[in-house]
């Protein structure tokens, strides 16, 4: 009798050659990467976002995240991509990492950062650990830098709270896009700190300075214009320096910062002619417009926090 295979799918491209062992489960922040096949979504143990919360951390740069748990014995061979690939050891019984001719075992709390166009394998039985795939864009390029990094993870504590923040609200049945957005920004901010490899310029502390003016002037009718003057800026400088550090132009950033206030305001129980003068719009008219086309849905659907 032909012995039961001990994996519950295997790919072989030229891409990417993977084994996938019975007893895994996947829990996915966003929707899954494209080698993952069709006919195993729907496998015990896989936890997919459905609707409109499975992109939202793609307007970030993060093409997947997931948390996965191998019983058995697994192998994933990796051919050069055009994106940054981290990991973070949660537990393990056996974990290693083969690239650029190095083989590193993983121990509990480290982590690793892959650049992009970086072949690599890992293997191991036994492991938990969080992943994330990310495109090669300024805004990660100017954190990770092009190195291979594997080290003691210093906020993977935090990682892992954020980490876990985000599913539990995605499990929710209330589950709310600004919270979501909230959690995201958090957990991208300590990922960056996690692997950040350039010290803060004087550009950078410009345009922190403004970001933070920004906030807490929402009313202002900023413009880019205005926003270069105050960091002495020219504008295409000063758009690339928002890409990087916040993923992101600059329009984008300020209608991100007035549709986050607007909608805390609104839990709040102020009107929409109110946080319009606040926000930095004409009218309620006009709020309402530019909020329903941010979420999805307008402010009197905004769902309440639980």
């Amino acid at each position: 009798m032909k012995a039961k295979s001990e994996y519950a799918w295997k790919l072989c491209t030229a891409e990417r050659l993977q084994v996938w062992p019975k007893d895994t489960s996947q829990f996915y922040l966003t929707s899954p990467t494209k080698f993952f096949p069709k006919e195993a979504v729907g496998l015990s143990g896989v936890h997919i976002p459905s609707g409109v919360f499975e992109r939202i951390l793609g307007k970030y740069g993060i093409e997947a995240a997931a948390f996965t748990s191998h019983r058995k014995s697994f192998y994933i061979s990796r051919s050069e991509a055009d994106k940054f690939t981290l990991a973070f050891c949660v537990s393990c019984a056996r974990y290693r990492l083969n690239v650029v001719g190095r083989k590193i075992d993983l121990k509990e709390g480290m982590g690793f950062l892959v650049p992009p166009n970086t072949a690599f394998e890992t293997s191991g039985t036994k492991m938990k650990a969080i992943w994330f795939e990310m495109k090669n864009s300024p805004f990660w390029r100017n954190a990770f830098g092009d190195s291979v990094v594997c080290r003691k993870a210093e906020y993977l504590d935090k990682i892992s709270f954020l980490f876990s923040m985000y599913a539990e609200e995605l499990l929710s049945k209330e589950a709310s896009i600004p919270i979501l957005q909230n959690i995201a920004k958090l957990l991208i901010e300590t990922m960056r700190r996690e692997f950040r490899t350039t010290a803060v310029s004087k550009e950078t502390a410009a345009l922190k300075k403004l970001a933070d003016k920004i906030e807490s002037s929402l009313s202002e009718k900023w413009t880019l214009k205005s926003a270069c003057e105050e960091t002495g800026l020219v504008q295409n400088r000063l758009t690339s320096l928002f890409e990087k550090e916040y993923g992101c132009t600059f329009s984008k950033f300020l209608r991100r910062a007035r549709m986050e206030t607007a909608a805390e305001l609104l839990r709040e129980g102020s009107t929409l002619a109110d946080i319009a003068l606040k926000t930095g719009f004409s009218d309620a008219h006009a709020i309402s417009y530019a909020f329903k086309s941010h979420y999805g849905y307008s402010p009197r659907s905004l769902p309440p926090l639980e």
